[in-house]
């Protein structure tokens, strides 16, 4: 049998075999011993006489007392990581041409290989690093720019990557190089330009991580009349000629300003003027529809429009809300704002609200407050999209809506009155309250025993100027009775703009015992906001 699964079993069992009435023969002592022999032969050698033929597993104990590693094939011991004597080494080389050697040796560069080391000598120009003799590589600073005087100096710390591509060294640490304090002709590589008054410019600069500061002009001095033809920079910029204000106080007519200051005062300028995305005011899609529960609960579509404030568009989707139950933010959830409750007989007007904590989330909100004013904590953002009235039970009115018109399902009886009388009289009428809104009114006029000539009635806005109607003043808003018959009347329909509570004005030049005045409201036209 020998090993199975980690266990060494033998061929025979010699109390079995007794038990059995077996003698113990030569072949079956032979037969034993051979599975001894492939047992151990199939063991390691402490020596290390042999080697292994799988993977060893050490069952999650951990290998102790090892030696240090001396070539790539060996397993590194946790000192040498940690003391990072696999990558790094003094440097044995001269200036400009750095060498190391490591233990164990690296036999091949690698993309993505790093190496440390300490530099004996200062460098003079370009230079290069050999690692286990493999071979000279050059050492690029800022991904690919040859090194200059003074980019390495004496016993500086310094790491290097390999690019495959360009097979160079990469140095991964900053160069120490000190700054630049007087011009010279034909300055290649600078890395730091100290404090400038001056800069004369005759061609390209292109500054790569530029420390210094530019307090003159570039291209005055010597040679003032030259313009620079690029100026690249992809460091930080600071400095007097550079402004970083939202509100572009300076008004400097030279300064640079940051795109940071230029987005915020440009925001703050559309924003100001009402722009920004669509049109102030704007709503579309938004025809509010019964729900299932007829009395409470409305339907509301996929509503794109602008917020109140105008600051935000504003893209819904389609909820159902119910109107006799606290706000809850989803569909198939309450909408009442914060301690509102459905009015037995009022408005109640309805808007989107958006999450303050996390934009773009959108719901909808039954509030009494016309502003939505009350609200829902914690959703700030608002826009009203439409109104309805209850029927003294808490019950919301059925209204048929297309865009701003509004009609009601039944149409509603507002005023029956016998001898009006000739003075302004202001009659509330089925519309929602605290709005302005264009009342569809339906009128009735009738006079029993009629007298010769005519009865006129004007109907108008409260907020214009009270006028006496006479034979002259023939209007889409006048109504007249045609005098000298037995029984005489009048019908009109006259849509005509309420005040915020909800009246509208009418007079007539005329009235006695005789006449009768009834008022219908057939609905109404709400701008929600678009004025």
């Amino acid at each position: 049998m020998a090993w199975s699964g980690g266990t060494f079993t033998g061929l025979h069992n010699w109390v079995t075999d007794q038990s059995n009435a077996i003698r113990i023969l030569a072949s079956r002592h032979k037969a034993q011993d051979d599975v001894f022999i492939a047992g151990i032969n199939s063991c390691i050698e402490k020596s290390g006489s042999n080697a292994m033929t799988g993977n060893f597993n050490a069952g999650s104990n951990r290998l102790t007392s090892l030696a240090a590693a001396t070539a790539a094939t060996d397993a590194p011991i946790a000192s040498q990581i940690q003391d990072g004597s696999l990558t790094y080494a003094v440097d044995t080389g001269s200036a400009n041409t750095y060498a190391i050697s490591l233990t164990p040796n690296e036999t091949a560069y690698a993309a993505g290989q790093v190496f440390f080391f300490k530099s004996t000598n200062a460098n003079s120009g370009a230079s290069t690093l050999n690692v286990d003799s493999i071979g000279a590589i050059d050492i690029k600073k800022y991904h690919n720019v040859a090194l200059v005087s003074g980019d390495i100096v004496q016993n500086q710390l310094i790491g290097v990557v390999y690019d495959a591509t360009t097979s160079d060294f990469v140095m991964i640490t900053p160069t120490p190089t000190a700054p630049i304090t007087t011009t010279t002709a034909a300055q290649t590589n600078i890395t730091s330009l100290g404090t400038l008054t001056s800069l004369a410019v005759t061609g390209e600069v292109t500054a790569t991580g530029f420390t210094g500061t530019l307090d003159g002009s570039l291209g005055s001095g010597a040679a003032a009349a030259a313009s620079v033809t690029t100026l690249a920079v992809s460091g930080a910029i600071s400095g007097a000629s550079f402004k970083d204000e939202n509100d572009m106080a300076s008004d400097s007519a030279t300064a640079v300003a940051s795109q940071q200051s230029i987005k915020a005062y440009v925001d703050t300028e559309v924003a100001g003027a009402g722009g920004g995305g669509m049109p102030a005011g704007y709503i579309t899609n938004a025809d509010l529809v019964t729900g299932a529960d007829a009395a409470h609960d409305i339907d509301f579509p996929a509503i794109i429009c602008r917020d109140t404030a105008n600051t935000k568009d504003i893209t819904t989707s389609a909820y159902t809300k119910q109107g006799d139950a606290a706000f809850a933010e989803g569909t198939a959830a309450g909408m009442l704002a914060d301690s509102v409750t459905l009015p037995a007989s009022g408005t109640i007007h309805f808007f989107i609200i958006e999450k303050d904590a996390a934009a773009g989330t959108f719901d909808y909100m039954a509030d009494t407050s016309v502003t939505g004013a009350t609200g829902v904590s914690g959703w700030t953002v608002r826009r009203r999209v439409g109104s309805r009235t209850t029927d003294g039970s808490s019950n919301i009115i059925k209204v048929i809506q297309h865009g701003d018109d509004h009609e009601l399902d039944v149409v509603q009886l507002d005023a029956n009155v016998s001898n009006p009388g000739t003075s302004a009289v202001l009659t509330a009428v089925s519309v929602p309250d605290d709005l302005k809104v264009i009342a569809k009114l339906s009128f009735y006029m009738s006079d029993t025993t009629p007298s010769s000539g005519f009865t006129y009635m004007l109907v108008t806005d409260p907020a214009t100027t009270d006028t006496t109607p006479t034979s002259v003043l023939y209007t889409t808003q006048m109504i007249d009775i045609h005098g000298g018959n037995a029984y005489t009347f009048e019908t009109a329909q006259v849509d005509v703009r309420t005040d915020t509570s909800m009246q509208i004005r009418t007079r007539q030049d005329n009235s006695t015992a005789s006449h009768q005045l009834v008022i219908f409201t057939r609905g109404w036209i709400d701008r929600r906001g678009r004025d």
